[in-house]
């Protein structure tokens, strides 16, 4: 994520369980979260908190379990505040009730909060019937 200013990792958001190449950068990642209310009870849950209870008297000088070990730090502290602003300015739009439909929900909510959120990132997959059932046979080639 090349975003000038962007040091926090809630200034970028994904609507989505799994954060995009897109949104993984050198200095920072920003931050997926599909429903900010489950992302904020999971980063509650015991185990969480124990694991980087332990992770403070554990010293790794492995820099992949520091990075996560970071990763899961940003992602616990943000939660809460991605809860609480998502909640601030309930939109009032109605929007369709589908994936995009509750992603677009979601980032309004979060625009109308004002949260120090400067970037939004959502994907959103086509289905085309055709593609679909002929993608789902199975084609073999013999000589």
């Amino acid at each position: 994520m090349q975003c000038s200013g962007c040091d926090k990792p809630t200034q970028a958001l994904e609507v989505d369980d799994v954060l995009s190449l897109a949104l993984k950068g050198e200095q920072a990642n920003a931050i997926a979260v599909k429903d900010p209310k489950r992302l904020f009870g999971t980063s509650n849950e015991k185990f969480f908190k124990d694991v980087m209870k332990n992770h403070a008297s554990d010293h790794h000088d492995e820099e992949p379990v520091e990075y996560l070990y970071k990763t899961m730090a940003q992602t616990l502290s943000s939660a809460d505040y991605i809860f609480k602003q998502s909640r601030l300015h309930p939109t009032g739009a109605t929007y369709p009730n589908t994936d995009l439909g509750n992603g677009f929900k979601t980032i309004a909510s979060l625009i109308y909060s004002e949260i120090n959120t400067k970037v939004y990132y959502i994907s959103w997959a086509v289905s085309i019937p055709m593609w679909d059932r002929m993608r789902s046979k199975r084609v073999y080639l013999h000589k």
